[in-house]
């Protein structure tokens, strides 16, 4: 219990320490789905819903997870000079959940936890949840730890204020045509990566005043 109680405590510390964000500055941090969307084609991923004058950071890479994008975040948000984000955007989870990174592990949990609530208090923060569609090639504990990962996501932010839940996990499932064989990455079309980006967007333009 004491250990529960010290967590808020230092938390509430840290971000009295934080510099406040500069207004309209946006980071988008994602895996290999946010690159498909925007990766030489940043104009059309801008156009899907980027609100205006806004500044726009992505940290998005093949194979990233929470842990891969923690200490650039934590930099720009520390920046003295011009400290960011006031939205931050956490488009990650899928690879935290798979075999190859050994499924969805407490020090998964933690690592998410950690990056959610890295940014100053005010900081509105998306959080688009992973999943998938149903194909032969998804193998029943992947689909189960996804499942797993999902849930603890949006358990999580929808406890933090100022947190918006986009579920992209929940189209990917309804739409399997949007999606390749493997159940989890988009088909090479703009108008899915369009969706995609919207689906981020939508998240950012509900973000509270």
């Amino acid at each position: 219990m004491r250990k529960l109680l010290i967590i808020p405590i230092m938390l509430a510390i840290l971000t009295a320490c934080q510099p406040t964000p500069t207004p309209k500055t946006i980071d988008i941090l994602g895996d290999s789905l946010t690159q498909q969307a925007y990766w030489n084609r940043d104009a059309a991923f801008l156009a899907q819903g980027q609100p205006p004058g806004s500044d726009v950071v992505f940290d998005a890479w093949m194979g990233n997870q929470f842990h891969d994008v923690q200490a650039a975040e934590t930099a720009r948000v520390n920046d003295t000079e011009q400290p960011r984000p006031a939205i931050m955007v956490i488009a990650l989870g899928t690879n935290n959940a798979l075999g190859w990174t050994g499924y969805w592990t407490t020090s998964d949990q933690q690592d998410y936890d950690k990056l959610l609530n890295t940014p100053h208090a005010t900081t509105c923060v998306v959080v688009v949840l992973p999943g998938f569609s149903y194909k032969p090639s998804i193998e029943q504990k992947a689909q189960e730890q996804v499942s797993k990962a999902r849930s603890y996501m949006k358990t999580q932010a929808l406890a933090r204020p100022k947190t918006v839940v986009a579920d992209w996990g929940a189209i990917a499932r309804a739409h399997p045509e949007y999606t390749t064989d493997d159940g989890i990455h988009l088909v090479d079309t703009d108008a899915v990566k369009n969706l995609y980006a919207k689906t981020i967007w939508d998240g950012v333009n509900s973000c509270p005043a």
